[in-house]
């Protein structure tokens, strides 16, 4: 077969083009094609630094079971909290093996979004994370809708837990129409509110793990960790 230096130039521009993009049920949608490098980079200190070239800052976190063995990322910088104590709550939510993605404007005056990582986690739990992070950058007024939205389903559901836990006390309220049509309103509310915020956010996390272990086994990379992935695969898909 003939091919000719034109055809040759824009065979190698297409290739040069081919992007690994994530996308989620909801619209969100990112290039994550830095990813094929990084899966296959033995180099734990350049895969951090190749992710923080990105934007995002990394932190270790100290694990809840502390162990005899060397932590894989206890080379990590600890979170700077006297200048971001806003991490301070967010730190407890990281357990053992885990990690937390926070965006910039859910940390006061940081330039940059976080990773909390606990220093005993996977290099998978990381590249996760970084994952959400080239999502959120890429869809930042999206980020702005579902956070409001979720903290909305939470208001919502705060306030339908205290009529039900009125209602289980006292079943005589029942007898109030008003009170039946007030539960009916804001269990509509709640279940309306959870569809777009929860949905979305649920629908992200599956869509993150499935393109990243499907990037692991292509790309044969020696972070492919098995037990890490079924964890996953239960956390995020069912």
């Amino acid at each position: 077969m003939h091919f000719s230096i034109f055809s040759i130039v824009v065979l190698l521009s297409q290739v040069a083009l081919a992007k690994t993009i994530v996308r989620t049920v909801y619209g969100r949608a990112a290039d994550i094609t830095v990813m094929e490098k990084l899966v296959k980079m033995t180099d734990l200190t350049e895969i951090v630094r190749i992710i923080e070239s990105h934007k995002v800052k990394i932190y270790k976190v100290a694990p809840d079971k502390p162990s005899d063995e060397e932590a894989t990322f206890n080379f990590l910088p600890a979170p700077p909290i006297g200048q971001l104590p806003d991490l301070i709550p967010k730190i407890a939510d990281v357990d053992s093996g885990s990690a937390l993605f926070t965006t910039r404007d859910g940390v006061q005056g940081a330039a940059t979004n976080i990773i909390l990582l606990a220093s005993d986690a996977k290099p998978m739990t990381l590249l996760h994370e970084f994952i959400h992070h080239l999502i959120e950058v890429q869809n930042h007024a999206e980020t702005e809708k579902i956070t409001k939205a979720q903290l909305e389903s939470e208001s919502i559901l705060r306030r339908f837990n205290f009529k039900t836990r009125k209602v289980m006390m006292d079943n005589s309220l029942l007898i109030s129409k008003q009170w039946r049509d007030e539960i009916k309103v804001v269990s509509e509310e709640y279940t309306s509110t959870i569809n777009s915020s929860q949905g979305s956010i649920g629908a992200e996390e599956v869509a993150t793990e499935t393109v990243m272990l499907k990037l692991l086994i292509k790309q044969k990379s020696p972070h492919l960790d098995l037990v890490r992935a079924e964890k996953g695969i239960n956390n995020y898909a069912t």
